[in-house]
């Protein structure tokens, strides 16, 4: 044989050897720095699998290393005590979970969207500095590992409330505004229905300036009158108009009849019931 071919073929036999030991000491929990997270990456390594009726949706080795690494930096800065395996396969398993719901119905976060939230973020200096002092990583990477998941979440849940995913509690808001429809008196309504007679027995004032996003119902209100049901972060609200105060400000006094939405955090304990979860790594 050639000397060249024979060179050629020991340097292909020694990476081989070399990527297979890389990839047993990553499996082998020996391999978790910036070291395992390239080699992950490089080989579309997997960290588990989550059957969902048949659908195969893949846990990413990389992400899990990722997620690790960050937290168990974050622990060491605030000296906490806690079961880490737990918190990066449920933060995991969670990503996978949105990211499904996402791809399925072309959710989608905007570059746009993303920088608005940024620009909106008041002392962000200050959270750029506390990402580095509190959770030892770059804001870049915090942004990736956070902010990220947490707007798409937000979206999400969203799509899940607007497309009747909570039978249980909007049918007790129709319930309600059925109840007020026939005349019923508001607060009864409210002590049947309401999450939280608290927001039905104390006014909130409203001056009409302030009248938009999920207030805006209130505006075209009579004293005495009731709104639609309106959806909110984390319920169904439908407004009760108490009284105007007739100024230069026109406050609303109003109170509210509250039902709590299903909690995100719900929906997904719902996923893991019936999806078969294997961990690999």
């Amino acid at each position: 044989m050639d000397k060249k071919v024979r060179i050629v073929v020991i340097i292909v036999i020694f990476l081989i050897i070399s990527q297979y030991l890389f990839v047993r000491l990553i499996y082998a929990h020996k391999l978790e720095n910036n070291l395992g997270i390239f080699f992950s990456q490089i080989y579309n390594l997997k960290a588990g699998i989550i059957d969902d009726r048949g659908r195969k949706l893949t846990i990413s080795l990389t992400d899990y290393l990722k997620y690790k690494n960050s937290l168990e930096k974050y622990l060491e800065i605030n000296e906490e005590e806690v079961d880490i395996e737990e918190i990066v396969w449920e933060r995991l398993l969670k990503n996978v979970w949105l990211n499904k719901i996402a791809e399925d119905n072309n959710i989608l976060l905007t570059s746009e969207e993303f920088n608005e939230y940024l620009n909106n973020l008041k002392d962000l200096e200050e959270i750029k500095k506390m990402t580095k002092e509190s959770f030892g990583i770059s804001f870049t990477k915090y942004k990736e590992l956070v902010i990220k998941p947490f707007l798409l979440e937000s979206k999400v849940y969203n799509y899940l409330l607007d497309n009747y995913n909570d039978l249980e509690n909007i049918t007790q808001a129709q319930k309600a505004y059925e109840a007020l429809e026939g005349g019923q008196d508001f607060l009864e309504v409210a002590e049947e229905y309401s999450s939280n007679l608290v927001f039905a027995k104390n006014s909130m004032y409203i001056p009409e300036e302030d009248l938009r996003d999920f207030y805006e119902p209130i505006k075209d209100l009579k004293e005495g009158e009731f709104s639609k049901i309106v959806m909110i972060p984390g319920g169904y609200i439908i407004w009760y108009l108490e009284n105007i105060i007739r100024d230069e400000k026109n406050v609303r006094e109003i109170k509210q009849i509250f039902i709590q939405a299903k909690t995100i955090n719900e929906f997904f304990a719902d996923y893991l019931k019936r999806v078969n979860i294997n961990k690999i790594y």
